[in-house]
């Protein structure tokens, strides 16, 4: 297994997410970690002739096969939802429903005013997919787990490939 990918003559990426610059107008010239430090979008991007790249992409570029760093409808998720873990085991390429489906912000569930109940709610290709109704945020919220995992494609296959393992 490789290590050590070089993405240009200067920069250099390793498999635990690890980026290297080569800086020559040092007094001793080498090679130097980059800082990965959150942006004010949350991504760490990395200056490469004259254009910003993050992190994640360059990561996936590397060690990742068939992905294209220019094409802007490949994305790359972080499985763990951390933006600053690029880890190689961390990242998968998808598209962009592919990537929504792995938020963890969402609440995903909604309290009904006028039957005093809550209720589980997912989008599955711009429709909305609502659960039955609850007593108690906790329960809509399970609703929701098993909703997430009946429908998105990323949780449905790991439900299956644990299913498979047993």
């Amino acid at each position: 297994m490789i290590d050590c990918v070089y993405f240009n003559d200067d920069i250099r990426c390793y498999r635990d997410g690890v980026v290297e610059r080569y800086l020559t107008r040092r007094k001793k010239p080498g090679w130097f970690v980059v800082k990965n430090t959150a942006s004010s979008y949350g991504y760490n991007t990395i200056g490469v002739d004259v254009k910003n790249i993050r992190r994640n992409r360059m990561i996936a570029w590397c060690f990742i096969g068939d992905f294209n760093i220019d094409n802007p409808h490949e994305e790359v998720d972080h499985i763990d939802g951390n933006t600053l873990n690029n880890a190689v085991d961390n990242l998968r390429t998808c598209n962009n429903v592919g990537n929504h489906q792995n938020r963890t912000t969402a609440k995903g569930y909604s309290y009904h005013k006028r039957k005093g109940k809550y209720f589980a709610h997912i989008m599955i290709n711009g429709r909305m997919i609502n659960g039955t109704l609850r007593l108690t945020a906790e329960e809509a919220l399970k609703d929701r787990a098993d909703l997430k995992a009946k429908y998105h494609t990323y949780f449905a296959d790991k439900e299956k490939a644990s299913k498979l393992s047993e």
